[in-house]
Order: C-alpha cells, then structure tokens, then sequence
C-alpha cells in the first residue's frame, strides 16, 4: 500500500505576501488529518510556516512534513519630497525589500547623492517589482524690493509687500510675520526674509505729510468816520 501512495518525506514551497500555496498530496488514502486541523485532502494557506500532513486507510498511516516560506513583496520607501538650495545635493540611503533595485538614470546603487530632479526608484523580487518617486526642487535665489523712498500725502495709506515664494520666513520691523504690511505713518520699514538657503534684507522710508492747515484771515476794511459839520447859519 504504502507504494501506491508514493508519499514522500517533505515538501517545501513558497508565496508572496497577500497570496496562498495550495498543500495537496495525491494519494488513495482514505483519511487526511492536516496540523491546521482540516480533512481535507488538499488546503490552502496563507502563512508561513510548517505544516504536516497524515495519510492513513485501514492498514498504512504515514505523515508528510510541508515547510512553507512566506516571501515579501517588494518595497521601496523613499522620503517626502524636498527641496535643495541652488547646486546642492543630498544624500539618500534607499530603503527597499527585495532583491535588487534600480534608479531611473541606471544606477543600483542604494547610497547616492541626489540633485535636483525627479527621482524613482524601483525595487525588484520573485513577487514583482514596487516603485517610489522622490521630487527635489530647487531653491533658486530671490531678490527682495521693498520700493524706493516715498512720499505719501496725509491720510494715504502704503502696502509694502515681500514677493517671495511662501517658503521665505518673513519678519517685519513692525512684529508682522505676514507676506505684507499697510503703512500709514512715516518712518523706517523693513523686512528680513528667511529660507534655509539665504537672508534677504531691505528697507524703505515712508513720508507722510503733515496735514495741510487751512487758514481763514478777514479782511479789515478800515472805516474812516467823516464828521460832517452843520452848516453855520449867517447871523
């Protein structure tokens, strides 16, 4: 009987994370007892690990040893998206599973410096291939113009903006933070605008004028009172 069945000793197989292995051993025996607790004479599993098998009929009992290997699927796990100062490069240390990888320029290697650009890396298995883009944009330089000097009639009001990219920290003379101000009273306006690759300053002065006096002067007329004598009468 036990030729019939042709069992053999062990069994080893393997999966890629998220799918099953179908355990199955073809044999005319009557009873199938899996470690798992099943009957059947064929299972799935969706787990590594080891499984055994007993095969028996009314006169034979033998036990198959299954060992299953769960694989991983590939990854690859590239930072957040960044940004360099202008010329400048970083350097990356890719983090992936699996068995080899390759940038999008040609290269393998999992350190490199990264310039500007855009970036993939893909990572490749026995389970497939999985891909990351990593973006880094430059930071170019920028200029920054408050204006030049200025004179403002009474009552008018001046906004002075910063006209620099919203990764610029900006901090007026005035405690603003925002990307602008309204003035309406003279002095020294400046602002000091803050990226990790450089300090721009700049300041303007703002004249008001004073309030325009309107003065009312009347005109004297100077009355002269003519005394007019009666006529003398003749004696």
């Amino acid at each position: 009987m036990g030729s019939e069945m042709c069992i053999r000793d062990s069994s080893n197989t393997s999966f890629c994370t998220g799918d099953s292995v179908l355990l199955q051993f073809n044999s005319n025996a009557e009873q199938f007892s899996w470690s798992n607790g099943k009957t059947t004479p064929a299972i799935y599993v969706s787990q590594g690990g080891n499984y055994s098998l007993t095969l028996s009929n009314s006169c034979f009992q033998e036990t198959v040893q299954y060992t299953v290997t769960e694989l991983p699927n590939p990854l690859v796990t590239l930072p957040a998206d960044t940004m360099v100062c202008q010329g400048d490069s970083i350097w990356l240390n890719a983090t992936f599973v699996g068995d080899s990888i390759s940038w999008n320029n040609g290269s393998q290697d999992q350190g490199r410096y990264l310039s500007a650009g855009t970036h993939i890396l893909s990572a490749y298995n026995d389970c497939g291939v999985d891909k990351d883009t990593l973006i880094i944009s430059e930071i170019l330089g920028q200029n920054l113009f408050l204006g030049n000097d200025t004179t403002l009639c009474f009552g008018s009001t001046l906004k002075l903006e910063a006209n620099l990219p919203s990764y610029y920290s900006k901090s007026w003379n005035t405690s603003s933070n925002s990307d602008s101000i309204l003035v309406n009273t003279s002095g020294w306006y400046s602002l000091s605008a803050q990226s990790v690759c450089e300090q721009l300053i700049d300041s303007i002065f703002v004249e008001i004028l004073p309030e325009k006096q309107i003065s009312l002067v009347a005109d004297t007329t100077l009355l002269s009172l003519i005394h007019i004598s009666e006529p003398t009468r003749p004696l």
